[in-house]
């Protein structure tokens, strides 16, 4: 490909992935198709990578001949771009999963609610003709199963660590506390946990 031509190398390897073996962007020789003339050491240090980052893996890719690419290594001289390479065989890659990612917000803030955090097969994607990772891309739970505090309730509970308080709401009446109790000292609770013995503060 010659500089300013606005014609790119081309590569097209069809169902088989580019594998560039030797790259040159500059004036290194009379023998190119550019008519240019060789003048002396022109030649881009970065010539094989730029075109390896930019087609190595890939079934097709077009690169032009630009020193925005491959920097100048002469300036005020015009310059081409010659490739190598060669068209392989790509072996089949399974997908794999990503991480999970974080619980949606709680449906409900008490009485039971449900989250969901999801994850992708994008770690690495499947390609060519790999295995995707299959369904389990979502998980659920459910969340605040606490009861939820009612206009004139006479009983409520709360966990610890829940982040959600014990709620008391009367309407227009006002509160006159009966009983409290913090500890484990039932089996019958809400949150779940099992009564051991002894465990109730006196305050």
């Amino acid at each position: 490909a010659c500089e300013h031509s606005g014609v790119p190398l081309s590569i097209d390897c069809g169902e088989k992935v580019i594998n560039i073996k030797h790259a040159a962007y500059g004036v290194y020789s009379n023998e190119n198709t550019c008519g240019l003339s060789y003048g002396g050491n022109c030649l881009s240090q970065t010539s094989l990578q730029a075109m390896k980052d930019r087609c190595d893996g890939k079934n097709s890719c077009a690169v032009q001949a630009t020193n925005s690419i491959f920097g100048d290594p002469c300036g005020g001289v015009v310059k081409y771009l010659t490739a190598s390479w060669e068209c392989e065989t790509q072996s089949p890659r399974d997908g794999g999963w990503t991480d999970w990612g974080d619980w949606s917000t709680c449906s409900a803030a008490c009485g039971g609610g449900s989250q969901t955090r999801t994850r992708s097969c994008t770690n690495p994607a499947p390609a060519f003709g790999g295995e995707a990772c299959g369904d389990d891309n979502t998980e659920s739970q459910s969340c605040n199963t606490q009861l939820c505090a009612q206009p004139g309730s006479a009983s409520g509970e709360a966990c610890e660590h829940s982040g959600v308080p014990l709620s008391i709401d009367c309407g227009e009446k006002v509160i006159n506390i009966k009983h409290a109790a913090y500890g484990v000292y039932s089996n019958e609770n809400t949150c779940g946990l099992s009564y051991g013995g002894n465990c109730l503060s006196q305050t």
